[in-house]
């Protein structure tokens, strides 16, 4: 047959065959045309069958997506599709007496020469599981990475520079199998995937004498699911290794099918040769196992034999031949079982005791129960929002984050606030002076949880609370630099008490302060008070209880004046007066002169005996969402040459002539008439 000259011929039959067979039977028709191709390459015609094979795959592509979108996430037998292997092959041999060949080889790592970032230490160590099926002694390749790293050659510069008679002094064998990627592509398409791998392998003795060489590339097509013991593993573990790993093993497979039958080996002893192990798998690849989970492992390989798993460093598990050819076994993991990267290596035995191992190549097993530490140094301060709580670092290389657990009491009970993959958690919900509990819990890679650290912590309203100098019981004449009255205790302020223009006065929540007849603090520099409702300062009696004439902030927040001669008195600056309340006074609630502008807000004035508040000079006042309350003769007497907002607040009794005096706009405010 001669394809015409636009290939129409070819199509047509070969979409003909697919269409046919593909009712007839989904999955064989695809692998029957595969091989049509295959068989007519084998016949000579080279150019044909190169077509009609390229042909084949593209309806193969076409034919899995019908497949894939036919069956809505089910699978049956059928579904599964395997093609053969597309392959180049070369290699040469050196004429070498069997006799003079080495007897101990190490496969080195295999030294990447493409340009692509894949897990490539699959073809290694598959390759290593077919040559140590030679009758060579192998050096595990475990022992081989642990040797050059300890020797500082296990990186590829290294590896490529090192002189191979150093090597295999290090490494203790007599000959090294040198690999090196020098092909790699793929194609993924729905359940179809496609990798091709090149390698070229090197046998060389200790004295740099090359035995053997080869170079292999081969192609893997594979789709569907599987349902054979191996496969379901490969299955489960195609969901933690992506599906162009998998395929890179199989490529890896066959790569060492392909090329070990032509590596020459040291004569056998006459006798039976060992069980055939094709593959083992298990399905705690990419993963960490610890109590409750269940590890399974399958072997694949001569039927009627004893398999058994060897789990280096752990424990061997027996193996129950399912079907024919196929081990498998399964293993829950107890509360004390723990490993790190250990082997899974699968063994046959005949019944004469001659046995074969098979390392399973894909990854390494994972075992871990221990809990990590309790997180040390765990501290907490005061940031921009809210209360960082730091710790330390856990030593654990395999903590992976941290639970932060909160309560407002020490013995809880505690919840959930945060996780953290960081040694540190800023609770923005955490409210100045309101302390909290917190608890830190380290979780590690297989969902272990060690034990709590508590520390406890409350948000700074001012970070220079921390480090300001608390006062004495009795406040001195004069306050220097950055003092503190701290929250819940009890100061005497008899007389007067200054504070200079250089210093601050900070007062936390729940402050007493009895300033008995006559007492008196006098503000000139800055004042900070962080009183709430539910916690406010309280300043009993007092002279002039509160004189401000600073020009630095002033903030009254949450402050009671009860029973002063004069409550506040407000000669110069801008200060806040929030939520506070001034009542029972003696004279007045508020004197306030000078150009000063003070703010009055949230806030109650109630009971007064010579005016509520009486504003002198230029003085701006400003009273917002305020009430005022039995004030006699008046509210507000205003001399101001300014008119003063007053809006927006309530009265009682209601606003007139005779309780608002001067220039004063009280309208919109509770009870106010105009």
């Amino acid at each position: 047959m001669t394809p015409d000259k636009n290939g129409i011929t070819e199509r047509l039959l070969v979409y003909t065959i697919f269409v046919s067979l593909y009712v007839q039977s989904v999955g064989k028709g695809a692998v029957f045309v595969y091989k049509v191709g295959y068989t007519i390459k084998k016949g000579g015609f080279m150019q044909i069958a190169l077509r009609w094979r390229s042909l084949a795959l593209q309806y193969l592509v076409v034919l899995l997506t019908m497949m894939s979108l036919a069956s809505c996430g089910g699978a049956t037998k059928n579904m599964a599709i395997a093609i053969p292997a597309i392959n180049t092959h070369e290699d040469k041999s050196a004429q070498t007496d069997v006799s003079s060949l080495p007897r101990s080889i190490a496969v080195l790592p295999f030294i990447n020469r493409t340009d692509e970032d894949a897990a490539f230490e699959v073809v290694r160590r598959t390759i290593f599981n077919h040559f140590a099926s030679k009758n060579y002694r192998s050096l595990h390749w475990k022992d081989v990475d642990r040797r050059l790293k300890a020797a500082d050659l296990y990186a590829t510069d290294k590896l490529d520079a090192a002189k191979v008679g150093d090597l295999a002094s290090t490494l203790g064998v007599d000959g090294l199998l040198y690999g090196e990627i020098t092909h790699y592509d793929k194609h993924f398409f729905v359940l179809y995937g496609q990798v091709a791998v090149g390698v070229r392998l090197r046998l060389i003795d200790r004295n740099g004498k090359e035995i053997w060489s080869g170079e292999d590339i081969v192609r893997t097509h594979a789709g569907g699911i599987s349902t054979t013991p191996i496969g379901l593993i490969m299955n489960v573990i195609s969901a933690a290794y992506h599906t162009r790993d998998i395929n890179l093993f199989r490529a890896a497979d066959e790569l060492g099918r392909e090329m070990m039958p032509n590596i020459p080996e040291p004569a056998r002893l006459k006798g039976a040769l060992p069980p055939q192990i094709k593959q083992v798998v298990h399905d705690g690849i990419g993963r960490v196992l610890h109590y409750g989970d269940t590890l399974a492992v399958a072997m694949e390989g001569e039927p009627g034999k004893r398999g058994f798993v060897r789990i280096d460093g752990f424990k061997t598990i027996d193996l129950v031949e399912e079907q024919p050819g196929f081990y498998t076994a399964k293993y829950n993991i107890a509360p004390g079982d723990n490993i790190d990267g250990a082997a899974v290596v699968g063994v046959l035995s005949d019944d004469s005791g001659i046995q074969n191992e098979w390392i399973c190549p894909i990854g390494l097993l994972a075992i871990d129960n221990k809990a990590p530490e309790a997180p040390s140094g765990i501290h907490s301060q005061t940031v921009q929002h809210g209360l960082k709580l730091n710790w330390d670092i856990a030593e654990e290389q395999d903590v992976v984050a941290y639970e932060v657990m909160v309560s407002d009491h020490a013995q809880g009970p505690f919840a959930k606030l945060a996780g953290s993959k960081d040694n540190h958690y800023t609770d923005s919900s955490a409210k100045s002076f309101a302390n909290r509990y917190y608890r830190i819990v380290a979780i590690d890679h297989a969902g272990n949880r060690g034990e709590s650290s508590t520390v406890s912590g409350g948000v700074l309203a001012d970070a220079r609370l921390a480090s300001a100098m608390e006062l004495p019981e009795t406040l001195p004449a004069v306050i220097e630099g950055i003092a503190v009255l701290r929250s819940g205790r009890k100061y005497n302020l008899s007389g007067d008490s200054s504070l200079p223009a250089t210093s601050i006065l900070l007062i936390e929540p729940g402050v007493i302060i009895n300033a008995g007849s006559s007492g008196s603090l006098k503000v000139f520099g800055e004042l900070q008070s962080f009183g709430s409702k539910e916690n406010p300062i309280r300043i009993n009696g007092g002279k002039q209880a509160l004189v401000l004439s600073s020009e630095h902030p002033v903030k009254l927040q949450g402050v009671i004046v009860d029973g002063a001669a004069i409550a506040i008195t407000v000669t110069a600056g801008a200060p806040e007066i929030m939520d506070s309340t001034l009542m029972n006074n003696r004279y007045s609630a508020m004197e306030i002169s000078g150009v000063s502008r003070p703010l009055i807000s949230g806030s109650r004035l109630e009971g007064a005996t010579s005016g509520g508040v009486l504003i002198m000079g230029k003085a701006q006042p400003r009273f917002k969402r305020t009430s005022f309350k039995e004030m006699k003769p008046f509210h507000i007497q205003s001399m101001s040459p300014y008119r003063i907002d007053a809006r927006g607040n309530s009265w009682y009794p209601a606003p007139s002539a005779s309780t608002i005096m001067g220039d004063v706009d009280y309208f919109g405010g509770t009870g106010a008439t105009r």
